[in-house]
């Protein structure tokens, strides 16, 4: 019997079930490491928990201290940072019951200006601190300018923190409050760092419940309580925020359950596609944008992107400061930050969208009034009617597009149409209209006998070749103005009938209208050539700063170099003064600004340099000028490091008239700081490699002098064993008894030659190693004093009577031959190496010559010349130049010896401040040549 679909369907259904048993997803290398990283970052830094709230007064600071006691109980280190304690006896009886680190008093002027000492708490460094009130704002004059930021660097540095927040504090919130309750919030908490909390616990009571504690006075005192509950704590604002609250923490959870599914690598979570992008600019109401943004990307957990494009519009000092406070939000708040050129805005904004994968465009939402007289004349003008939002949902594609309703409470005062907001400045109109009147007036006083040859198309013409050189020298809205009074001017002065506006002709109306279509194109394509040009022209200075800094750095020979043209380059783009703070050992910076600085500092403005410049290094952070952490500094600073190493600080001066550091600029200080980081690690890496090399030598060294010395040792040690037990008188006896008593004393005097022989080796063997050592070390004394060379030669002699037995050699010197100051000790030393060598490498009965000569030279004056030629085989000419190298024996040596004597021989005659070289003999063998300065005369008598 046939089966059913249904019992098909559920056998099927059964089969895959038992058969398939899900395998576990892959995990590749790279998530593992990822993974690790991101665990040992954590294991680092501190824990945070935040006791969070829909506004004062629910209990959030009494549950903290409940919980810090808690705590204390388990045996951890707990102490008091900061805790509000006004009006509350329950929380001064859980507070003082707890260690306290005494408040900061930066002004001496009363507890309202007390702050926490986080330098204390850092130097205690308790397993737990707790912080009260998280989106506080510092006293001026403190290291950060909020509490969160005190509080992230207490969590860097290891230290567990307990905080408290109200909902009304997150920066994405403020607007939505505003909305709610009609206040305006001032202090706020970004909502990134409230998601780098570790532990948040939402403390929750009923709106009733909080209305009647306002009302025994324990949240405001008794004066404040009733305007308190007409405004801000009515029952339907504390409904409104409860239910914030709620929500957020809500999302929180989920969140957290969809980041432990993706650790755990659950096949039925995946992570969402989209990516947001929100328009900013230099209005006001980009910041409720920003904040909507981050509300939405944070509820969708997707990644977003805040974009800024510039046109040819010059932007005030105002509106360049609120641009670079919007985007600073933006990046605050955890979006990446874009800037773009484009004279259209919405062809900016969709290229840009497009470019990086965009999903969700957000802009703001216009109101009905915002679309001004002057924005509905330029549409009709250039034959649209469509808006800027109707154009961005046209040209978006599969872009989807958020239009969002700013708040017209949120509106500073809503502004009345200026010549302001043409792209160019007011003077600009007016001059390029005055040049359009002064020609054509200029035109019609022209002779008659010379407008007799040329018609009134052909002054249009002319007035038209005169806007287009206009167009040359001012932007699209002078142009298209001078265009227009042209226009005018041509029909009223020229065109029949003269002197009025009519036209009679339709010629002449076709030529008007085409006159006036020519201008406008003209205006709007040299508006569009210039903002490419302009943006071309940023790219290219821009790629060229960073082309001749990576040039320049690349060159530089050392980390000192590097810096220096790093001050240099910095210096030049940025129009400011440098300052540079270097390492000095591994993890600690140097207190006094490095030499390669441009910037002048007192030793006062060092010191308070060096703090914030100290705090950039350990933190790894920028602060300084312009930022909320040391605002009061002289300069910018930002890290000098690499994923390896840390190199230092770099700090940018300004001068005092420029008001902010632009987000443009902020990142091309980026890109530069990272080449100058790349290039001191590169001097890093490769003065290690050098040290490397160095220790390898050393040790290669060391091995070939242990073998050497081994070696060297083992012949006249074994020769001295066997001269001596030979010596022994019963031995000696035994073994030769045939001998009589003379051939016996001959034999004994035999022996103890070799035995002299033999010491005399160890003895030359231990003053290499000795002079060798002093060599190295630039310890040679000389003890210089004035000898006659023919001595010198002599007492060598004399020294290798033995070796020299065998041997001829010549001695050529002149008479009278002036005498030479030197260290006689170790010239003898350096004169017997030669000539020992020579030996090594001279047949017997082949002479050995020693000259005296001396010359005189333009660069070094009167020289002694002292050669010692030998007559063996030479040397291969690419040995030449390795032959006083340490160790170094020639190819089909098998001479004995360590190969230092003719190094050691270049070291003392070098001392002397002399040179020495080696060259092959023509008629075979090699000389070596001596040269030491005769510029002294000796002492009379001498």
């Amino acid at each position: 019997m046939p089966n059913s679909p249904s019992s098909t369907e559920a056998a099927s259904t059964q089969v895959s079930s038992d058969s398939l048993s899900p395998e576990p997803p892959s995990i590749s290398a790279e998530e593992v490491l990822e993974q690790l990283q991101k665990e040992e970052a954590e294991d680092r830094r501190g824990k945070l928990k935040v006791f969070f709230g829909m506004c004062a007064g629910v209990g959030k600071t009494y549950a903290m201290l409940q919980e810090a006691h808690e705590r204390k109980r388990e045996g951890k280190d707990v102490v008091l940072g900061f805790v509000a304690t006004a009006r509350r006896e329950d929380i001064q009886r859980l507070a003082q019951e707890l260690e306290s680190i005494s408040y900061k008093n930066l002004t001496n002027i009363g507890p309202a200006l007390e702050e926490p000492d986080i330098d204390a708490i850092l130097v205690r460094k308790p397993d737990i601190v707790l912080l009260d009130d998280l989106a506080h704002t510092n006293t001026p004059g403190t290291r950060h300018a909020k509490r969160f930021q005190d509080v992230q660097e207490l969590l860097d540095n290891g230290i567990n923190v307990f905080t408290t927040l109200n909902v009304q504090n997150l920066e994405s919130r403020i607007d939505t409050i505003r909305q709610i309750t009609g206040v305006e919030v001032r202090e706020t908490v970004p909502d990134s760092f409230l998601e780098e909390a570790d532990d948040i616990e939402l403390i929750d009571i009923a709106p009733d419940e909080l209305l009647q504690r306002l009302a025994e006075g324990k949240i405001y005192p008794p004066e404040q309580v009733p305007e308190a509950a007409n405004s801000f704590f009515r029952k339907g604002n504390l409904t409104a925020l409860r239910e914030m609250a709620l929500r957020l923490t809500a999302e929180r959870v989920d969140q957290e359950l969809r980041e432990i599914l993706e650790e755990e690598h659950n096949a039925e979570t995946w992570k969402s596609g989209e990516r947001l992008m929100v328009a900013v600019g230099p209005s006001p109401f980009s910041k409720p944008l920003v904040r909507w943004t981050r509300r939405l990307a944070y509820t969708m957990d997707a990644p977003w992107i805040a974009i800024s494009v510039e046109t040819s519009k010059p932007l005030s000092e105002d509106a360049r400061g609120r641009l670079s406070e919007n985007l600073a939000l933006a990046k605050e708040l955890g979006a990446e930050i874009i800037t773009t050129v484009d004279d259209d805005l919405v062809s900016g904004i969709v290229r840009s969208a497009k470019e990086h994968n965009v999903s969700q465009i957000i802009v703001g939402k216009p109101f009905a009034v915002v679309e001004s007289s002057l924005k509905a004349f330029k549409h009709r003008l250039f034959g649209s009617s469509k808006t800027f939002i109707d154009r961005l949902i046209a040209e978006s594609g599969t872009i989807d597009i958020y239009a969002v309703r700013v708040e017209e409470a949120s509106q500073p005062g809503r502004k009345q149409f200026t010549l302001s907001e043409f792209r160019s400045q007011p003077k600009q109109y007016a001059f390029a209209g005055a040049l359009a009147l002064v020609f054509a007036l200029g035109v019609e006083l022209v002779p008659n006998y010379i407008l007799e040859y040329i018609n009134y198309h052909t002054i249009g013409m002319i007035l038209l070749c005169f806007n287009t050189i206009l167009a040359l020298y001012f932007g699209r809205g002078p142009v298209i103005f001078a265009g227009l009074v042209g226009a005018l001017l041509w029909n009223f002065l020229f065109i029949p009938p003269r002197f009025s506006f009519g036209i009679t002709h339709t010629q002449d109306g076709f030529m008007f209208a085409l006159y006036v279509l020519i201008s406008l194109v003209m205006g709007v394509l040299t508006s569009r050539i210039k903002t490419q040009e302009r943006a071309v022209r940023q790219r290219e200075e821009r790629t060229s700063a960073l082309y001749q800094l990576a040039k320049d750095l690349a060159a530089a020979p050392h980390n000192a170099g590097v810096l220096e043209r790093a001050a240099f380059h910095v210096g030049k783009i940025f129009k400011a003064k440098v300052v540079i703070f270097a390492n000095h050992e591994e993890e600690l910076l140097d207190n006094s600004i490095h030499a390669a600085s441009t910037a002048k500092l007192s030793e006062n403005e060092q010191d308070r340099e060096y703090s914030t410049a100290a705090w950039v290094f350990a933190n790894q952070k920028n602060a300084g000028r312009f930022t909320s952490t040391f605002p009061n500094a002289e300069a910018y600073y930002t890290p000098l490091s690499s994923p390896r190493a840390q190199y230092g600080v770099l700090g940018v001066v300004l001068g005092s008239d420029v008001l902010n550091f632009t987000i443009d600029q902020q990142a091309l200080l980026e890109s530069f700081v990272s080449q100058i980081s790349s290039a001191l690690e590169r001097g890093t890496l490769s003065e290690e490699t050098r040290q490397l090399q160095l220790e390898e030598e050393a040790e290669r060294l060391h091995s070939t002098l242990i073998n050497s010395i081994t070696n060297e040792l083992r012949t006249p040690i074994r020769e001295i064993m066997e001269a001596t037990g030979d010596l022994r008188v019963p031995e000696l006896d035994t073994a030769h008894t045939k001998l009589n008593a003379s051939q016996k004393d001959a034999l004994r005097k035999e022996l103890t030659g070799e035995i002299e022989q033999a010491s005399m080796r160890l003895t030359t063997l231990a003053a290499n190693l000795l002079n060798m050592t002093r060599i190295q070390a630039g310890k040679i004394n000389l003890h210089l004093e004035w000898h006659d060379v023919s001595d010198l030669i002599g007492v060598a002699m004399a020294r290798l009577r033995r070796e020299l037995a065998n041997h001829i050699v010549r001695v050529e010197i002149p008479n009278e031959f002036p005498q030479v100051k030197m260290d006689f000790v170790l010239m003898e030393q350096a004169l017997v190496n030669l000539v020992q060598n020579a030996v090594h490498h001279t047949p017997q009965e082949t002479p050995i010559k020693i000259i005296v000569g001396n010359q005189t030279t333009k660069e070094r004056g009167h020289e002694l010349v002292l050669t010692v030629a030998d007559g063996g085989q030479g040397l291969p000419s690419d040995e030449l130049s390795k032959i006083f190298d340490k160790f170094y024996r020639a190819s089909g040596n098998d001479s004995e010896g360590l190969g230092l004597s003719l190094a050691i021989t270049k070291g003392l005659v070098e001392s002397h401040k002399g040179t020495i070289a080696a060259q092959n003999r023509k008629v075979g063998g090699m000389k070596f040549i001596i040269t030491l300065p005769m510029n002294d005369k000796p002492p009379a008598g001498a």
